[in-house]
């Protein structure tokens, strides 16, 4: 059972499920994303999410959530339960084939991806953490849980970093495999 399960996924990181997938990544990053951020700023200076910001207090962070409003944090408490899900599970996806695909290229013998393909569910563990501890600040705001904040950046640092170290092992394996191509 396990070796069909690593036989269908081997078999499905192809180039063109890897392309459509960091397509759906970019829609949701380049045009879904930024019109949430617009709808829960409703007209006020430019707002970010809590998602996106790294190294703030605690403090500032309550302060963003109070910026938001009543209806921004309404509309960014259902954009973590439902969009923020849906490209948590589609990056999720990404990465993975993305790293099975380039270590298929590549034939590293430094690294095989079995050794690797765990950064991608570490990144969606990472990313499910941090929504819901986004989720659960603000349902309950102007309640304020210190070592919730905390660990809402963790997460956040957490996921983006395994989102870069995800992506530097996929560069890797796409200039080993490109690099006698180019005469390099």
């Amino acid at each position: 059972m396990k070796q069909n399960f690593q036989t269908f996924v081997e078999k499905t990181a192809t180039f063109k499920n890897t392309l459509l997938l960091g397509t759906l990544c970019a829609v949701m990053e380049c045009f879904i994303m930024p019109e949430a951020v617009r709808e829960i700023s409703l007209g006020r200076n430019e707002t970010n999410l809590i998602d996106n910001t790294f190294f703030i207090t605690p403090t500032k962070m309550y302060q963003m959530i109070g910026d938001y409003g009543e209806i921004g944090r309404k509309l960014y408490l259902a954009v973590e339960l439902t969009a923020d899900l849906f490209y948590s599970i589609v990056l999720t996806l990404f990465l993975g084939s993305l790293l099975i695909f380039s270590f298929k290229l590549s034939k590293s013998s430094f690294l095989h991806f079995k050794q690797v393909i765990w950064l991608s569910l570490a990144v969606l563990l990472a990313n499910w953490m941090e929504n819901g501890s986004i989720v659960w600040m603000l349902a309950h705001y102007p309640d304020q849980y210190f070592y919730l904040s905390l660990a809402t950046l963790c997460f956040t640092i957490l996921k983006w970093s395994l989102t870069f170290a995800c992506l530097s092992i996929s560069t890797w394996n796409l200039l080993i495999y490109f690099r006698p191509q180019w005469g390099l």
